[in-house]
């Protein structure tokens, strides 16, 4: 699930700060880069990608069983 990429229509219903960092780490960003860009821990990116990274996937799923 690393490599997992959301289109637009999935970021939307995302909250913003998840937007933000997995539309960073979309552009290839790093974890530390995306820290400094955003200006927050590196424990806080990590967390909130794999939420971010969790709800695209569970978004997707929903969609595969309609």
């Amino acid at each position: 699930m690393k490599g997992l990429t959301a289109t637009d229509a999935e970021l939307e219903q995302l909250p913003r700060n998840a937007q933000d960092i997995l539309s960073l780490a979309c552009l290839g960003l790093n974890y530390l880069s995306i820290a400094a860009t955003l200006s927050v821990p590196l424990g806080t990116v990590r967390s909130r990608l794999h939420r971010a990274r969790a709800r695209v996937a569970a978004m997707r799923a929903a969609q595969a069983v309609r």
